[in-house]
């Protein structure tokens, strides 16, 4: 019998299986909720059914492979790619689009929230989400900084100062979607840098499957921009979920046998202490990082709900 309000459930890394922790969770999202404690409930900004749990966290280790299942193919180099287009700004499907991402193109021309929205500046519009409000953000009088570049120049100059935080979540919904993962923050120890990368709501078919990537390599390339050696990624989730529509999808692979953890992140020997985000723009993105010897057991699709 579960809890009705269970505990927060935590994942020690695992090199052997990083992935080991969302795998469990999306395992038993399809096929026994009651283990987590999990509770269904409907979405009011779309009216889906989710099941779903609260508070779960996840250690990978920057040293390791990187934390991806094995157990269907997963897009890890769009999901970086993605996540390059939020530190590069981005605000349209049109710039997306040109570096071969469409995650956004559902929520950009269909999700009604963001149609009926007088931020919205036309078709493909996005509005300044992620890394594209923290790149502009304004302050009380009407200033503007570039945080993703002041917390970079903190870092490699050494000021840490237990204030090196990113954080792209804004209240007050000027995009098709709020930030899902909405904050990194990064710590300094003995020479390595850490990052925790905070998230309010992740799809785990989706979203759970190159979030952990997405902090992982955001870790490695501002570690590498800013002289400090990589070290351990905390991903903390608050609503962990599967939408209704999602679960026949998930059990044609979530009990697969998973392949050996073999992948690997390169960044480009082109990135150092000097390159800043207008050198990481100026190149080609394909040459920004690589993944080598990463396996898996072939593509699935999980349909998303917008």
């Amino acid at each position: 019998m579960s809890l009705l309000n269970p505990p927060p459930i935590h994942f020690p890394f695992n090199n052997a299986n990083p992935s080991y922790g969302m795998d469990y969770v999306l395992r038993n999202l399809v096929h026994d909720p009651d283990v987590l404690g999990a509770a269904v409930y409907t979405v009011a900004r779309n009216g889906s059914t989710c099941t779903g749990i609260k508070q779960a966290s996840f250690t990978y280790d920057g040293n390791g492979p990187i934390p991806v299942s094995t157990l269907r193919a997963v897009p890890v180099k769009h999901g970086i790619k993605e996540f390059l287009g939020y530190l590069f700004g981005f605000t349209s499907i049109a710039q997306f689009n040109s570096i071969g991402i469409h995650t956004w193109d559902k929520d950009a021309n269909q999700n009604e929230s963001w149609l009926t929205n007088p931020n919205r500046k036309g078709e493909g519009d996005i509005g300044e989400v992620y890394g594209a409000l923290a790149r502009n953000l304004k302050g009380p009088n009407g200033e503007t900084k570039d945080l993703i570049k002041e917390q970079i120049e903190q870092l490699r100059a050494g000021n840490y100062n237990r204030r090196n935080i990113i954080n792209w979540y804004d209240p007050f919904v000027r995009g098709a979607l709020p930030a899902c993962m909405y904050e990194h923050a990064f710590t300094v120890h003995n020479g390595y840098l850490n990052i925790t990368s905070s998230q309010r709501s992740n799809d785990s078919g989706l979203g759970g499957a190159v979030n952990p990537l997405q902090s992982y390599f955001f870790m490695h390339l501002v570690a590498k921009m800013t002289g400090y050696k990589p070290g351990w990624v905390l991903h903390t989730v608050h609503d962990l979920h599967i939408y209704s529509n999602q679960i026949e999808a998930i059990k044609e692979f979530i009990d697969n046998e998973p392949k050996p953890a073999t992948g690997r992140l390169i960044l480009s020997d082109k990135i150092g202490i000097h390159t800043t985000l207008e050198d990481l723009e100026a190149m080609d993105i394909n040459e920004i990082f690589t993944i080598e010897d990463y396996v898996s057991n072939g593509k699935y699709h999980i349909p998303l709900t917008v």
